[in-house]
Order: C-alpha cells, then sequence, then structure tokens
C-alpha cells in the first residue's frame, strides 16, 4: 500500500517570499517549496495534535487512487539559489495556525486521503 506524501508549507512563507520578489528579488517562475515531503498522516497527526482532543481518532488509511501521486515534491533549487536560505514554519506551527484560523473563521468541505473509522472501539 502505497501513502500519499507532499510538500506542505505554511502561507506565510510563501506570501513573505512573495514580497521579497515584489521588491525585487529574483526573477522568472519558481517552485516554492521546503524540498521535504510528509505523509499525509504526519499532517493528521499534527492537526490531531493541534485540536487538543481528548482521544486519539485513528484513521483508516487509504491506498491512492491509480491517478493519484504518491508524492508530490517540487525542486526549489532556484528558489533557494535566488532567495537564500528559508525558514520554514515546522509542520506543527502550521497545523497550529490553520487549527486557530478554522476555530475562528469555520470550515467547510475538503479531501483527504484518511477517514476516521467509527466502527472500530
Amino acid at each position: 500500500m502505497t501513502r500519499a506524501r507532499r510538500d506542505f508549507v505554511f502561507v506565510k512563507d510563501l506570501a513573505g517570499c512573495v514580497m521579497r520578489a515584489c521588491d525585487g528579488v529574483g526573477h522568472g517562475t519558481y517552485h516554492f517549496s521546503s524540498g521535504k515531503d510528509v505523509s499525509i498522516k504526519e499532517l493528521y497527526d499534527a492537526v490531531v495534535a493541534a485540536m487538543s482532543l481528548p482521544e486519539y481518532p485513528e484513521p483508516e488509511m487509504r491506498d491512492l487512487a491509480p491517478d493519484d501521486a504518491p508524492s508530490i515534491l517540487l525542486d526549489p533549487s532556484k528558489t533557494f539559489a535566488d532567495f537564500g536560505d528559508i525558514t520554514f514554519t515546522p509542520l506543527q506551527g502550521t497545523a497550529d495556525a490553520a487549527v486557530a484560523y478554522y476555530r475562528q473563521f469555520g470550515v467547510q468541505g475538503g479531501y483527504t486521503h484518511l477517514r476516521i473509522d467509527n466502527n472500530k472501539k
């Protein structure tokens, strides 16, 4: 069974880089990524921790669909060359900020490779 992996970055980290580009840093098209992918399960665990749930809701791991990419990992070498070292917010910090935002403003819809199995006890 192959698990999905993605290179997640915090939107504020991207915004900081975009602001530098607006000030004249760099030129052209960039892959804004950390160059490291994490599993969807790691993201799930970070969100569960951010929510401070009394119990860990064990997810059911799904196989990837035939048209699903096992990993989305872009090459950020041009970005790093032109913008220098970028400090990326750790995954847990990104999850904490997202949960805080959704608590304040709400959330609707979405897609995940994980599903809580309510039949398990």
